[in-house]
Formats: structure tokens, C-alpha cells, sequence
């Protein structure tokens, strides 16, 4: 955060005292504990959550904000603090999106904190944007036309007093810029900076920018508001589902109501194997969060409303967790949910998984959690958070990741403070503090306290206290000591991939119980003493996972952790991103054939055999040398993939058996010698387009940049010519110079 003569005469900063606890939370989560109620003790989640506290105080806080001065007519700021240009400039305008999910990810971080200098710093940012944010919204206070309550960086401000007359011209020809999906992050970040972060000021904020929502849409009828929901809107309806649970007041809860898209209530009665398709992935999740609230909200309304919301958003999960979830626990490939006649595209797209889809995902599991108490919802959301949400944190440097390629012998890509401004990098704010929020939870009467992860921890609230001692996912047991007594049920997940001998003991007496089998709880009904311990042991297996609808390409989970292998670090192109619109894409970097990468070759049946451990204290385990295609893999290591970070990796690998791998075995082979042996003779090479490349080889000209059909590429403007410096070093023979064009070149002429 800057502070300059602007923000000081203009707005002078104000900082609050940090309170000692927020009933935000309690209010709208009620089956959750806050926050501040769990302490995390060292481990791979507390070390995340230090490190993206650390990187959220690096980011300037006043050029975020200047989206919001800039529309609320305060000329000035932008020229001290000017806007960021990636995803803020040009046609593409997403402004004011990144400032909404920062301003959550610093209400998130001081709730989970527990380091009071961290928190200080961490409030003092959160109450100055409020305060910003909040004088944003009061230069609109005399507006007639439909800006009254507005805070928004959405450069067209006649977008919404159109919206206000009924007049969609100026909605439409900005629906690329989805303004209803912005607005909805900085409705996000003021109910959060209440929720988990105390501020009034953010809740009177956020309930004035709710009155505007409603004033905005009250000239529209349904049909229009309907066809504006084609568009992405984000999570509106959740937001005024909040806002009548905070009130009380009917009028949001009818809008939480306008704001629901029909369509999808409507398709996902059932859970329906076709209807998401070709669908943008993370459009939709939001919208089921929303359903899922207003049911949860809404205990007057008649039964069969109530339960078609509530019965939409359960088979909507089921459809994604069941039929469209990878192993690291996400989905979608560039933003899509797949058809199962493309499903081999999880595995040739570098844009894999998108973290944004499963940061609601697991927002939308809460939620569902709360209606009814099973733990296939913890189930998957240990999978998501152990396997995706941690894995797209690089420790070196905290920066976050957008898509998770799961393309064998692909990478990463990371983004930079105050350079990348993407969704993901929004999400990703938010993500690493909340590991504690899902650790425990209770039921209504506070009658069972439930476990659902295994995380070294402490809660302690009013009603309970507890300790949980662990070193998993990398020991097979945890020990919980119960540091309040009081009669209550401990209800202790045994995990779906538990399918050892899943064992308790209290006190050091084996407890039995008829409820434990996999994907269940263990119910310990008691009075608990303080000091009372309960060892849980969890061992695991080695399993297979085979890509959804793509079952010649499997992957590999010890227990809940998804392993992987590094393959070296050669060429890593652009992978700490710069501003460029599509830099967070793993698609624009160097991609290795498919046929280089390792397969296995064997039966399906005995390929476990065939894995044997390294060191079983790190997770670190290997293939035997037999089953690989080719011996030149033997050394690579199989560990947890959130530590495969800054490397080419494998996550799903061709599985082949011997009879099929001697059918295309000549033609592999033959394609990797003769790769080889260019390789070796290779004097130079230029990745034409791609950043590094360019300039280690001196790229000069009048040309233009770009990406076609996922590679990068030069090309000369009419007339024009581009030069690259080559080296021919030390060579006593002719040299040849190998071009390669794309087919969509043909007809072109060229002169080298």
C-alpha cells in the first residue's frame, strides 16, 4: 500500500482496533466454525497460508482500488496510481475484479492468522480499502439515473443507468466484459471484509450496493433478466441470499430469486449427463452455490421451491464430482466442462483444470455439507485441496496458478505480484487461508462435532476444544486430545480410500463402531474429559485412477495424495507470467510430444505390482525399471504433486499393454530416434514467438506476435521482414536451416 499527498489530503486513512472475534461467519455459516476458532500447527497447509499472507502485503493496494476512483469521477488518482493493464485494457476490461478478491483474501487472512504483527498489517489494508471503496460509493449518493449504492470499475458506467431505463444497448455491447461477474467479486469482498474481517463499514457498503442491485433490475421484467443471465454473472444470487440471511429483509431474498438463471434450476432436476457439455465451467458454479444458499435460506417458501434449488445444486455436484472431476480434484480444459467424446482433451490441452472452478466447487461442498452431513463431501474436498488448491502455490515465490496442466511432461505457470491481474490469481488470494475452514464443523444443537480432515490444528470455541497432533498426509494416523470435556458425539471421518484396517482407540482401548466402513463417519458417543485422546490410524494403498471417459491414461493416489513425477526442468517458457492477455495459459509455452513422454506397458492388473518405495517418510516412490517403454525413465521418482513445482511433471501416464505397445512400438520408437538425431545435430534453435527465445536470439524487425492453434509464432507484416541471430559456432560442414510453417500458411509466399 502506497500512501501519497493525494490519498492523504483526499482520504485521510483510518484503522480500527482489531477485535477478538467476528459473528459475521457464525451468522452465515452457521454448521462451520470461524475462522479465528482454528489455529493451524506446522505443516504443508500453515506453511502455504504464512507464505500467501507474506505475498498479499506485497501487492499495491492503491492501484487496485483505482478502478473504483476512476468511475466514481476522481480524475486524479489514476494518474498517480494507474490502472493495471492486464485484464484492464483494450477490449478486454475486467477492472475491478482483482480489487473485489483482494479485499476477501485480506478479510480471509486476518481471520486465519494467528501472528498479531501479520493481522495488524493485514487489517490496516482491508479498513483502507473499505474506507476507499466506501468513498467511491458516496460520490454516487446524489445520482438519479441508476448509480446510487454503485462501486464498480467497469469503464462504461452507462452500461447500468441503461440497465436502470430498461435500455440493454450498452449491456450488450459490453457482455465480453461480463459486468455482473466483476460487480459480483466486489459485492464478495465487502461481505467478506464483514464476515470474517468485522468492518461495519464494509457491511453498511455492502447492503447499499445491494440496494442498488435491486433498484437496477426493478425496471426489467423476468424474461429480460433471464436473457442478461446468459451472460457470466458470477455468484449474484448468493450474495442476496447473504443479505437476507444478515437482514432479514424480503426484498433480497426476491432478488436472490431474480438473479437465478432458470435454466440451469431447470436442467439439473436429475442429474443429467449431457446438459453441461460445452458449458463455460465456472459460469455455472457459482449460480449452484446461490441455489444451494437460497434453499438453505428460504424455510417459508412453498416445499417444491424450496427443493428444486435445493435439489438442483446437490445433482448438479454430483454430475461434476462424479463424472467430470480429474484426480487433482478439478475439471474443466480451457474453462469448459467436456463432452465424453472429447474427454482425451484433459490430457492433449496444456489448459487443464482452472483453479477458480474448484475454489467454488469446494465453496458449493460446504454448503451441501450443511443440508445433510456425508462424507463423500469431505471425501472430495480433501481430495481438491490436497491435490489442486495446494499444488497451485509455487513455495519459491507465492505466486499462483490459473490452469493446471495435466498434459504429460507439461508445467506450471506462475503469476507475479502486480503483474498478472487473472480470476485465478483472485481465487488464489483467498485459497490459502482458508485450510482451517472445513477442518471441523458441527450440528445445529452442538450435539456432534464432526472431523472432517486430517490437519495438525487446534479449535477451540465456546462449546469445544480440541487438539489434533498429525504429521499426514505423510504419517497414516493422527491423535486428537479433547481439551474441553462435555457430552457430545465425536464424529471421526473414515475416509473412502481408508479401506485398511481403519482402527480408534480412546484412551488406548480399541473403540468399535457398526457406522465405520469407507466414506463414512466413525460416531464416538461419550462424555469427553479433558485430556481424553483419540488415536485414529488411516492406512493406505497404492490405487490407480484412470482419466474420466479416457482410460488409457491413469494416474496414481497414495490414500488421498495424488503422485507425480518431475522430468526435468528444460524450457520452461513463460513460466512466470507477465501482462501479456493470455500469459497465465500453459497452452502458449513449449509443449513436448506426447509419444516422448513415459509409458507403462503391462497389464492393467498387475501395474501396482510394480511401484516399490523410496522412502516412504517423504511419499516418495518408483517404477520398476520393466515397465517403462524405455529404460532412459528409470530414475524418475514418483512424490506428492503439490511439491512438483518450477518442473516439467507427469500426473497421468499411457498405459499400454504389451500387445498394443508392440503395435505402435516401431512407429514411437521411429519418431523418437529421428528426434533424437535432430537433436544432435542441431546447431541452434528458436521457439519463434515465445518470449525468451526471441530475445536470447536477438529478434529485430517489423513483424507481429501471436498464438495459433496453441504455438506461438512471428509473422512479417506485408512488405516488412523479421531477422533472428543464429549460431553457427565451430562447424567445418554446410549448415541447413529447417523451417516449420502451419498448414493454415498454405497459398503464402515467403523469401529466406
Amino acid at each position: 500500500m502506497k500512501h501519497n499527498p493525494l490519498t492523504a489530503t483526499l482520504i485521510g486513512a483510518c484503522f480500527c482496533c482489531i477485535p477478538t472475534a467476528m459473528q459475521g461467519q457464525s451468522k452465515l455459516y452457521p454448521r462451520l466454525f470461524d475462522l479465528q476458532e482454528v489455529s493451524l500447527n506446522e505443516g504443508i497447509f500453515k506453511q502455504a497460508m504464512e507464505l500467501n499472507d507474506k505475498v498479499l502485503l506485497e501487492y499495491d493496494t492503491d492501484r487496485l482500488l483505482t478502478p473504483y476512483f476512476r468511475q466514481a469521477g476522481f480524475t486524479e488518482w489514476e494518474k498517480l496510481h494507474p490502472n493495471f493493464p492486464n485484464w484492464g485494457s483494450g477490449n478486454f476490461r475486467l477492472d475491478g475484479h482483482i480489487g473485489g478478491h483482494y479485499l476477501s483474501a485480506l478479510a480471509l487472512a486476518y481471520a486465519a492468522s494467528k501472528d498479531e504483527d501479520t493481522r495488524a498489517q493485514l487489517k490496516e489494508r482491508m479498513d483502507y480499502m473499505v474506507d476507499r471503496m466506501d468513498e467511491c460509493q458516496r460520490a454516487f449518493d446524489h445520482n438519479t439515473e441508476g448509480l446510487y449504492g454503485y462501486i464498480g470499475g467497469l469503464p462504461d458506467n452507462w452500461v447500468w443507468t441503461g440497465l436502470y431505463k430498461g435500455d440493454l444497448t450498452a449491456y450488450n455491447r459490453n457482455r465480453g466484459n461480463v459486468p455482473f461477474y466483476v460487480v459480483h467479486k466486489i459485492y464478495a469482498g465487502l461481505r467478506d471484509a464483514w464476515v470474517y474481517g468485522g468492518n461495519e463499514k464494509a457491511k453498511a457498503c455492502f447492503l447499499k450496493l445491494c440496494d442498488w442491485g435491486v433498484n437496477l433490475i426493478a425496471h426489467l421484467d423476468d424474461a429480460t433478466l433471464q436473457n442478461i443471465l446468459d451472460t457470466e454473472h458470477g455468484g449474484i444470487n448468493e450474495v442476496y441470499a447473504d443479505a437476507y440471511q444478515m437482514t432479514g429483509d424480503e426484498k433480497y431474498l426476491t432478488a436472490a430469486k431474480r438473479y437465478s438463471h432458470a435454466t440451469m434450476v431447470a436442467n439439473m432436476q436429475t442429474v443429467n449427463s449431457t446438459f453441461l457439455d460445452n458449458k463455460h465451467a465456472n459460469t455455472q458454479v457459482p449460480k449452484y452455490i446461490g441455489f444451494a444458499r437460497i434453499a438453505q435460506k428460504d424455510d417459508r417458501d412453498d416445499a417444491s421451491s424450496i427443493q428444486s434449488y435445493r435439489k438442483t445444486a446437490h445433482n448438479f455436484w454430483t454430475e461434476v464430482v462424479d463424472h467430470r472431476t480429474v484426480a487433482i480434484g478439478g475439471n474443466s480444459v480451457s474453462e469448459h466442462f467436456l463432452p465424453a467424446s472429447r474427454s482425451s482433451e484433459y490430457i492433449t490441452n496444456p489448459d487443464g483444470p482452472e483453479s477458480c472452478n474448484t475454489n467454488n466447487m469446494l465453496k458449493l461442498t460446504e454448503d451441501l455439507f450443511a443440508d445433510e452431513q456425508e462424507a463423500k463431501y469431505a471425501d472430495f474436498y480433501e481430495q481438491a485441496l490436497l491435490n489442486h488448491n495446494l499444488s497451485t502455490q509455487t513455495p519459491n515465490t507465492g505466486g499462483f496458478v490459473y490452469f493446471t496442466s495435466l498434459r504429460p511432461q507439461h508445467y506450471h505457470v506462475y503469476s507475479q505480484v502486480n503483474q498478472g491481474m487473472w480470476c485465478c490469481v483472485g481465487t488464489g488470494m483467498e485459497n490459502h487461508s482458508k485450510y482451517g475452514e472445513f477442518v471441523y464443523a458441527h450440528s445445529p444443537g452442538n450435539d456432534t462435532l464432526f472431523v472432517n480432515l486430517f490437519v495438525a490444528s487446534r479449535l477451540k470455541d465456546k462449546n469445544f476444544a480440541l487438539t489434533q497432533q498429525t504429521g499426514f498426509p505423510y504419517e497414516e494416523k493422527t491423535t486428537l486430545t479433547v481439551d474441553q470435556g462435555g457430552r457430545y458425539v465425536l464424529a471421526v471421518r473414515h475416509p473412502q480410500w481408508c479401506k485398511g484396517a481403519y482402527k480408534i482407540k480412546v484412551n488406548g482401548v480399541e473403540y468399535s463402531s457398526d457406522t465405520s466402513a469407507p466414506g463414512s463417519y466413525a460416531y464416538l458417543n461419550r462424555t469427553w474429559k479433558s485430556g481424553d485422546r483419540i488415536e485414529v490410524d488411516l492406512p493406505r494403498a497404492m490405487e490407480i485412477r484412470p482419466c474420466p471417459n479416457y482410460d488409457r491414461y491413469v494416474a496414481f493416489r497414495y490414500g488421498p495424495v495424488l503422485l507425480g513425477a518431475s522430468t526435468g526442468t528444460e524450457n520452461l517458457v513463460g513460466q512466470f507470467a507477465g501482462e501479456g492477455r493470455m500469459d497465465h495459459a500453459p497452452s502458449q509455452g513449449a509443449q513436448l510430444s506426447l509419444t516422448s513422454a513415459p509409458m507403462l506397458i503391462g497389464q492393467r492388473e498387475d501395474v501396482l505390482k510394480n511401484i516399490e518405495i523410496v522412502d516412504k517418510k517423504s511419499l516418495r516412490f518408483k517404477f520398476k525399471p520393466g515397465i517403462y517403454n524405455s529404460p532412459r525413465f528409470a530414475d524418475l521418482v514418483l512424490q506428492p504433486f503439490y511439491t512438483l513445482q518450477e518442473c516439467r511433471y507427469m500426473v497421468y501416464w499411457n498405459q499400454l499393454t504389451q500387445a498394443e505397445w508392440t503395435a505402435v512400438k516401431d512407429e514411437v520408437t521411429a519418431e523418437e530416434q529421428a528426434a533424437q538425431e535432430l537433436q544432435n545435430r542441431t546447431l541452434d534453435f528458436v521457439t519463434t514467438g515465445e518470449q525468451q527465445s526471441d530475445a536470447g536470439h536477438v529478434l529485430q524487425g517489423e513483424f507481429e506476435k501471436g498464438s495459433y492453434a496453441g504455438e506461438f509464432y512471428v509473422d512479417a507484416l506485408p512488405g516488412k521482414e523479421f531477422s533472428y541471430v543464429l549460431s553457427t559456432q565451430n562447424v567445418s560442414r554446410d549448415v541447413s536451416l529447417m523451417c516449420r510453417y502451419h498448414s493454415a500458411d498454405a497459398g503464402r509466399r515467403y523469401t529466406i
